[in-house]
């Protein structure tokens, strides 16, 4: 008599089981859209200033695939600078500001 109903207490157990791994998915990834207006326009030019700058003493994927806030990029640009990079503070503040945008 067991034996009939043990399929059925598998049954049950696999379909709890599912339902609770179902509800423990976590949540879906968020995804914002960000329109055209949403976004500064930077130049070719500084695009092209920052990489060159940046990329001049370490590859620039090592500044692409982090993201900070713009004050984590001030203070990082600052330790570059102590560490020899030479700019004014106008290209201080054009490469903080274009990081802080392409790489919040």
């Amino acid at each position: 008599m067991k034996m009939k109903h043990r399929p059925l207490i598998v049954m049950a157990v696999l379909v709890i089981l599912a339902f609770i791994l179902s509800q423990c998915g976590g949540t879906s990834p968020v995804v914002s859209t960000v329109t055209t207006s949403q976004v500064p326009t930077i130049s070719a030019e500084t695009v092209s200033y920052v990489e060159t700058t940046c990329g001049a003493c370490h590859s620039f994927s090592r500044v692409s695939e982090r993201g900070h806030s713009e004050a984590e990029w001030s203070s990082i640009v600052d330790q570059m600078i102590a560490n020899g990079l030479a700019v004014s503070n106008d290209q201080r503040a054009t490469i903080i500001q274009y990081l802080a945008q392409v790489y919040p």
